[in-house]
């Protein structure tokens, strides 16, 4: 989700709607996000504790117009479209 700046509206509670939506209709335990605001992107994991009880990490932020934070956001990216793929093949 890109939203152009959080005076445009916080993106958080939009990414955690969905990240929550996804998890009960899929009957999954935890799921994984992000969002971007400007050059900077957050990475969120949501899980499920209980019924209608949740809890959520967001990361630090990464900054991508600074190269090691944009080797982070790559390493990230790479590492969900593994385990996307490592669902997928066992499936």
């Amino acid at each position: 989700m890109f939203k152009r700046h959080e005076d445009y509206g916080n993106p958080r509670p939009q990414l955690l709607a969905e990240l929550i939506s996804a998890v009960e209709l899929n009957d999954w335990r935890f799921i994984k996000g992000a969002y971007i605001t400007g050059g900077n992107w957050h990475f969120a994991i949501l899980e499920k504790l209980e019924r209608h009880k949740y809890q959520y990490f967001i990361s630090q932020n990464f900054d991508s117009t600074k190269i090691e934070d944009l080797k982070a956001i790559y390493r990230n990216l790479l590492f969900v479209k593994n385990e996307i793929l490592t669902m997928v093949d066992t499936i």
